[in-house]
This record gives C-alpha cells, structure tokens and sequence, in this order.
C-alpha cells in the first residue's frame, strides 16, 4: 500500500465512487514480485502481473455476474470491497504501518466513495470486513484467507470463468456469516440508575485480572451491584444518525464540537466538549441526557417529533457509558485512568443525589444546582437545565441526538486493536465496526485526538 498510489495510470482522475484509481488489492497478491530499485534510495518497483486482481478492476468488469444488469445492487462488488478492507485492516494486528492514511484519496474512498452509498450498503460492507476478519483468526484453517480460499484462487488463475465467477463462488462461501459479526444490539449503562448499586472493589478485581485468569470477559460480568440495562437493538435510526454524522464531518471527529455548531448553540456549550479528558464529556453529557430523559414532553401533541431523535441519543448516550464501565479497555484512554475517573465520579453523584429516592426526587435535586459547581455531576445537571429550558422538545432532543452521533465516532479510533480483536471471538461491539470504517479514512487514533477540540 505504500506505493498503491503510484500504480495508478499518469493523468487518471480519480473516481472514489466508481473505484477508478484505487488500485488495493482483492486477490493474487502471491503473483506479485517486487524488485528494488538500485541506491541510494532503494525503492521498491512493483508491477501487477496477469492473476492479480485490484478493487478498480471489479468495478469496471461488465462480464457476466457484474454486468450491471445482473448485480443491480452491487452486491457481489461489495464482497470484493469487504475482502480488499479485511486485508488492509489485517496489517494492523501485525504492527504494520497505514501507508495510505495520509493520502487524501483514502479519505475520498470512504467519505466520496463508501458513504454515497445508502446506509444499508455502508454498514453491510463493513459488516463482511469484520466477518473477514474474524474468521481469518478463530476459524481453524485461517490459511485459506492467505490464498483468497484456494479453490477460487485456481479458477482465477486457470481463467475458467474470470473474476465475476470468483466473487460469486465467495459470496456464496460467505453467505450466512456476515450477520454473526454483529449481535445487531449494544450494551446499555444508566449512572443515574446505578449509581448507588456500584461496588469498586469487585469491579477493579473483575476487570483489571486477565480474562484467562477468570475463564470470561468483564463485558459478560456484573460484579456485585453492578447492573447493566437490558441491550438494545441497533436501530436503522441509530446507524442512519452516526452516518449524518460521518457525511457532515469536515476532517476529523470532535468532541462533539460541530454538531453544537450546527446547532447554533456552541457559544453556550462548547464548555462541554472542552473539559479536561473525553470521559469528562461523556459522563456530563450522559448525565444530562439522562435527566431529560426524566423530564416528559412538555406538548404531549409534539411526541411524535421527537422520535426518533430521543431514542437515538438516549440509546448512545447509555452506550458509550456501558463502554466505558464495562469495556473501558476498547476506548482510547489508559484502562486504569478510566476506572479511577469513574469511581470519583461513583462518589460524586452519590452524594449529589443523597436523599433522592425516585426520579422526580432526582430531577428535582437537579432543579436546584447552582451555577458554581466544577463536580462532573454539577457540570452535568446545569447541561441538563440548559437542554430543558429549550422549549421546543424536538430541538432539544436533536442536539442530544447530533452530539451523540458525532461523539461515539470520536471515541472509535483507537490503538487496541487486540481489545477489538478480543471481542470478535463472541460476537464483536458496534463500536468495532466504526473503528474499521475510520481506519479506511485514514483516520487513526493519533489523528483523531490531535484534533479534538478544535472548532470545524
């Protein structure tokens, strides 16, 4: 991949949604011989002999099962996309450099290429990558991957049938195993439900030992008072918000800063998105949600408008929490940082909420915070006071919605990929899937942080 770029024709304009241009590779990578340049620089020269296919060469195959009125969908194209994905996604967990992140046509390719596809399409492409991914390591003979499945690699290189053949025979193989990748439902955490039902000691125990020492995962345990909502399922809504999102990022992800902006209210709250650590953020925010959330529609007529903005940022908000506290070990920041912050935060809201022993106690509790507090849990109530006193329900909920939306693709680069890898094994997290899908951007962890708090 570091030289992909220079493969391309002189003059080729590239075409991110067509795949003109892109020159990553589907199969026959074994073909290739690369020679070294004479010095000083000893560059690499590679050409692309007869057996190696690449992603533009699929794309602009007219021959039989691609023929545009047969694949109308392009589905068999997206199999050939998810496998050229799964291959660049692999060098990660071999320590292998992005060569590509920087160039902009990697950005194009997912951001002009990728997501001008509906969102079906988007999620499904990247849900066969990770199905790639995941039975290249657990299933018992990952070395057909390494050949593309060696009975397609010899009909591509007899050149019985050609290359539309060899996608159909493969997503045929694949059928059935996409869905697996993903239980299609993520995890859900409320604070304000659980906060006095939280015991560190049990949680630091269960999640700081290795899972071999357990026999299981901390994300399947409930250490002693811990209680975990009942997960949800991922909603059309939900995966439609955070593509919104993607289409409306103009580098890389914020905190949140941009969907404020679009909202007009960044002069009131950009306080919010610049606290010292994004779990700051998050845990404000998700204690402000989580008190609207107690507050009902103020026009019982108006409910409707508010769907499905509500259940977007009510289902986010409680899923990034339920990262934080259960799977904190996917997330950016140090494992043990994350316990610490959040077992003050355990403490803060406690005593906040002393005394309060239903939710209209709680909302009324909120009701009172002044305007002078630097505890999380005041930062949050008076974030809640601001959303509450918009008077149109549907806006209000819009915002929460927007900045969830743009906020978990924020907290998705990372550098744990074995964290992510981990999770394959039983089922994998949403949040995995957002990971890759950044990853061909070019957006990585050390990117994405970089710019954090700056204003789009």
């Amino acid at each position: 991949m570091k030289i992909e770029h220079e493969l391309a024709k002189p003059n080729e304009v590239l075409d991110p949604k067509y795949m003109k241009g892109y020159k990553y590779l589907v199969i026959g990578e074994g073909n290739i011989n690369p020679k070294i340049n004479n010095g000083p620089d000893y560059t690499p020269e590679i050409e692309l002999p007869p057996g190696v296919v690449t992603l533009d060469e699929v794309w602009s195959c007219k021959d039989r099962l691609l023929d545009p009125s047969i694949d109308t969908d392009s589905r068999l194209r997206e199999v050939c996309l998810s496998f050229a994905f799964f291959k660049l996604l692999k060098r990660r967990f071999y320590e292998y450099p992005a060569a590509e992140a920087q160039l902009e046509k990697t950005r194009q390719l997912v951001f002009n290429g990728l997501l001008s596809r509906n969102n079906d399409s988007i999620y499904r492409v990247i849900a066969m990558e990770i199905a790639f991914l995941r039975d290249f390591f657990y299933t018992r003979y990952p070395v057909a991957f390494a050949l593309g499945v060696p009975v397609l690699h010899v009909i591509l290189l007899v050149g019985m049938f050609g290359v539309s053949v060899w996608i159909s025979v493969l997503a045929i193989l694949c059928k059935g195993k996409f869905s697996r990748s993903l239980n299609n439902t993520i995890g859900q955490y409320s604070l304000l439900e659980n906060y006095n039902k939280f015991h560190l000691g049990c949680w630091l125990l269960v999640t700081c030992i290795p899972y071999s020492t357990w026999g299981w995962s901390p994300s399947k345990v409930a250490p002693n008072g811990m209680k975990k909502r009942k997960a949800v399922v991922l909603s059309p809504y939900v995966k439609g918000a955070i593509v919104d999102s993607l289409r409306l990022m103009s580098h890389y992800p914020t905190k949140g800063v941009a969907s404020l902006v679009q909202n007009g209210v960044y002069d009131d709250l950009a306080w919010s998105c610049t606290l010292k650590t994004e779990f700051h953020t998050l845990i404000v925010w998700h204690i402000a949600t989580g008190l609207c959330e107690i507050q009902p529609v103020k026009d019982k007529g108006n409910k409707e408008s508010v769907q499905p903005y509500d259940s977007v940022a009510s289902h986010l908000s409680n899923y990034c929490a339920y990262l934080m506290v259960f799977l904190p070990d996917m997330l950016p920041e140090s494992i043990f940082s994350v316990k610490l912050f959040f077992h003050n935060v355990l403490t803060e809201t406690k005593e906040f909420f002393h005394g309060a022993h239903n939710y209209e106690d709680k909302y009324n509790f909120m009701l009172q915070v002044g305007d002078s507090g630097n505890r999380v849990i005041d930062m949050g109530a008076r974030l809640a006071k601001y959303l509450m006193e918009i008077p149109d329900d549907a806006r209000r909920w819009k915002i929460m919605a927007n900045f969830w939306s743009e906020f978990i693709i924020f907290l998705a680069p990372s550098g744990k990929e074995r964290e992510h890898l981990k999770n394959l094994e039983s089922g994998g997290e949403f949040i995995t899937h957002l990971w890759a899908l950044l990853y061909h951007a070019g957006i990585v962890h050390d990117t994405a942080t970089a710019s954090s708090g700056h204003h789009p």
